[in-house]
């Protein structure tokens, strides 16, 4: 499941009074804004994952073998709290892929360097990574009353 998702559907459980969200987006082409109603039960689909999936894979980065596996919630959060506290890396896409390398929580400093200098093919093989583990929420779809 998305983490992105999960921190959204948590702040809005937390915070709403039931399972719908009214946000506000700007149009890309005219800059109107435009409201849009979400409930979560009804406009939020995942993707469908393949079990295979799920299992993790065997990686080489910059000549480094890792395992890759799909973090629990508890353990993107251990890694993450780590980046607050000691690590200067900010970027929260950065560190979501670093959280699906088994070996992240071992050997931190070498899996964030392999991660950050990712060149050519590595970094084919990290984009793919990330829109198999975290990319499981279909788009939603926002129409401009004003473009279209």
């Amino acid at each position: 499941m998305d983490v992105d998702f999960l921190i959204f559907y948590k702040k809005l459980i937390t915070i709403g009074d039931g399972q719908e969200i009214t946000l506000t987006v700007k149009c890309p082409k005219c800059g109107n804004k435009i409201r849009k109603k979400i409930v979560m039960d009804k406009d939020i689909r995942f993707k469908k994952l393949d079990e295979k999936i799920m299992n993790g894979a065997n990686i080489v980065l910059n000549g480094h073998n890792y395992e890759t596996f799909v973090p629990t919630v508890k353990e993107f959060f251990k890694i993450y709290q780590r980046y607050l506290t000691y690590r200067n890396l900010a970027d929260l896409d950065m560190i979501k892929l670093i959280a699906l390398i088994k070996e992240a929580d071992l050997y931190g400093n070498q899996v964030q360097s392999d991660v950050l200098g990712a060149k050519h093919e590595d970094i084919t093989l990290l984009m793919a990574l990330k829109e198999l583990y975290y990319d499981q929420v279909e788009d939603l779809i926002v129409h401009c009353p004003d473009c279209e």
